[in-house]
């Protein structure tokens, strides 16, 4: 049996929804390992829209509350944008890709001169979003999710059940338990 919410998880829920897009329409009732969840795909337009939806804010990192932990990058220079191209390869296509990760997952500010690059390679683009009440993994399982952006509701590991990635990937769940004891599907 899933836990329960409370009134405030599951408003917290439906709002995560909403910003994804998302309905209770497109929420699966249970994930299970080895039944795929239908994706809804959601079109992102620009880098801020998808550091505000997946990344982390900038504030965690004016405030102290989080240290600047990417590579740092030089400037990108302004007057090789008219070269960046979606299937652009080398140093400055590896770049443009850490920054985009940085940016995102980092302190923006130190990004900011690659910022058309990264919309210029990457966007607008379509993310996988994915959405169930409950995750429960049983004992030798392995739930294995694939690459976007994950909403549950309640997410339940016993012992030895595993939740593997398959590429970069956002969870959000309400309730997160792991029980210290084997358990079988029933």
């Amino acid at each position: 049996m899933a836990p329960i919410l409370t009134e405030v998880q599951k408003t917290n829920f439906e709002k995560r929804l909403g910003e994804l897009g998302m309905t209770k329409a497109d929420v699966a009732p249970e994930a299970k390992p080895g039944v795929p969840l239908k994706p809804k795909m959601i079109k992102i337009q620009t880098l801020d829209e998808f550091k505000r939806l997946f990344g982390n804010p900038d504030n965690d990192y004016d405030s102290g509350k989080m240290k600047h932990h990417h590579e740092t990058l030089p400037p990108y220079d302004k007057n090789k944008i008219h070269m960046v191209s979606k299937d652009m390869a080398g140093d400055d296509r590896k770049n443009i890709d850490k920054a985009l990760k940085g940016y995102v997952l980092g302190d923006s500010k130190q990004y900011d001169t690659y910022k058309p690059a990264i919309e210029k390679m990457h966007f607008p683009m379509e993310v996988a979003a994915y959405a169930a009440d409950d995750l429960t993994i049983y004992s030798d399982e392995t739930f294995q999710a694939p690459t976007g952006t994950h909403n549950y509701g309640t997410i339940t590991i016993y012992k030895d059940g595993t939740l593997k990635f398959s590429g970069d990937s956002n969870v959000d769940a309400q309730q997160m338990t792991y029980i210290d004891q084997r358990m079988l599907r029933p």
